[in-house]
Formats: C-alpha cells, sequence, structure tokens
C-alpha cells in the first residue's frame, strides 16, 4: 500500500464516529471542490497532465502547510485535514500505481458520501 492511501485511510478513520462529522463534512466538500480541476486534467495529454497536476500538487501541498504554520497538523482537524486529503489524492494520481490509484479512489469516494 502506498503512503498516499494510508494517509487517506489515517484521515478517513481519525474521523470516524459522531465526533469527526464536522471535519468529515469539510473533506467531502474540499474533495467535491477539487474534482472538477481532476476531471479538467483527464483529457489531457500525458505531458500536459503532468505539467496541470504539478501545479494543483503545488496548490494542494501550499495549503496543508499553511494550515500548518497555525499550529494545527491533527487529523482531526478540518482545514488540515481537507487539505491533506486533497494533496495526498492528487499525489496518489500523479504517483501512484494503478492498484493504488484504485484504493484512493475508493477511499476518496467514501469520504466524499461522508456527510453524516
Amino acid at each position: 500500500m502506498s503512503f498516499d492511501v494510508e494517509e487517506l485511510l489515517r484521515i478517513r478513520n481519525a474521523n470516524s464516529g459522531f465526533f469527526g462529522r464536522w471535519t468529515r463534512l469539510a473533506i467531502a466538500n474540499g474533495l467535491h471542490e477539487l474534482k472538477p480541476s481532476i476531471d479538467a486534467l483527464l483529457p489531457l495529454q500525458k505531458e500536459e497532465y503532468s505539467t496541470a497536476i504539478r501545479a494543483l500538487i503545488s496548490k494542494a501541498t501550499t495549503h496543508r502547510k499553511a494550515t500548518s504554520r497555525f499550529g494545527v497538523s491533527n487529523y482531526r482537524n478540518a482545514k488540515w485535514a481537507t487539505a491533506s486529503a486533497c494533496e495526498c489524492w492528487l499525489q496518489n494520481l500523479a504517483l501512484g500505481t494503478e492498484q493504488s490509484k484504485a484504493d484512493a479512489g475508493e477511499i476518496i469516494r467514501e469520504m466524499m458520501l461522508a456527510t453524516h
């Protein structure tokens, strides 16, 4: 299992149950906001895809690091967990194996639906 898939599992598992509801909602919203950008990459040729996904990864990494500057790096924190989930999804799409992409995709779909 890849690092990104393991990290997605940690984020998902840390926010299961009653007390993780608001973080789950934030993560689902963040992933839904990212999805159109990912969908726009699908028709691109390999070189264009690579350039575009690196730009998205850079933006997601900057966002995650910005939350960390405020002392937040906790799986239960909505802002950090959302930024980290988005970054992991993008990194997996860029660098993952077919199996890790399938595994990550399943976790992402589950997190996108986890609104209650």
